[in-house]
């Protein structure tokens, strides 16, 4: 039964050796930057929305503007619970499964660019009629909060 256990042991001992034990590191959602473009939209009350969400210090900055000087823009953040919702979201998603295009066959429809940025990788999607999958969709009532 000893060498057995020698036997074991050294083959354990091997393996960590030439480095094949590796630590599972998970992906997470470390920034999003999404812009909301009204271009070609038939309506001067629809904003373009640039809005940028650093989930290292909960910071979110968004700035809301109008191609018709009439309506004034504004400069808005998101509340800490609405970054962690965003959070939870984005974590939860199967980000590599979403399309990088979306769009719609009617005219004069906004256009959205999200660009998610993971500790591994750079996602960009242009949805085009705001039509894109979840968790899109939750994105976009929650960042965007078009009137």
């Amino acid at each position: 039964m000893k060498p057995l256990l020698i036997l074991i042991l050294s083959f354990s001992i091997s393996l960590s050796a030439l480095g094949q034990y590796h630590p599972v590191v998970k992906d997470s959602v470390i920034e999003i930057k999404m812009s909301l473009s009204a271009f070609g939209v038939e309506s001067d009350d629809f904003p373009n929305i640039e809005a940028d969400i650093k989930f290292t210090n909960d910071y979110s900055l968004c700035n809301e503007s109008f191609y018709n000087p009439a309506n004034k823009g504004s400069t808005y953040t998101l509340s800490k619970s609405e970054i962690n919702e965003i959070r939870k979201i984005l974590n939860d998603s199967h980000l590599e499964t979403l399309k990088t295009k979306y769009s719609c066959d009617k005219t004069d429809q906004p256009t959205s660019t999200t660009t998610i940025y993971t500790t591994m990788y750079t996602y960009v999607i242009s949805d085009y009629g705001l039509v894109a999958d979840c968790p899109l969709a939750d994105l976009y009532r929650l960042v965007y909060k078009i009137r």
